[in-house]
């Protein structure tokens, strides 16, 4: 028996940080933003979202992060939808990256890593 994302437990492993400035995800298959980040991790990030995910669904997605020493830097990662709900913030999506190839990972990594966390899961 497979149990929705939406009512499994939130399973945090690393620190989570907030950008700097209003950050869009946007599905890559259909350049629709999905909605803005409300902190990232290591591991994968929570949204305010435009309108619900699919539960448990894969996600291609790609945003931008302003990395110190190099601007704005674009990443490109596969998701997973673990959680949603309904907060005083709005609705929220809790996404966990599947998919970060080395040159993103070290990216996100050095964004992590100069807000004090040490970029591993």
């Amino acid at each position: 028996m497979s149990v929705p994302a939406s009512s499994m437990p939130e399973a945090r492993r690393g620190t989570r940080h907030a950008p700097d400035s209003p950050t869009p995800v946007v599905d890559a298959m259909t350049d629709q933003v999905l909605g803005l980040v409300v902190d990232l991790s290591a591991g994968g990030m929570k949204l305010l979202v435009s309108a619900p995910l699919v539960d448990a669904a894969l996600y291609q997605v790609h945003f931008a992060i302003d990395v110190p020493g190099e601007g704005r830097v674009p990443l490109e990662a596969g998701m997973q939808v673990v959680n949603q709900r309904r907060g005083p913030e709005g609705e929220t999506a809790g996404l966990r990256f599947i998919h970060l190839q080395g040159a993103q990972a070290q990216r996100l990594g050095r964004w992590l890593r100069a807000r004090g966390s040490d970029g591993r899961h």
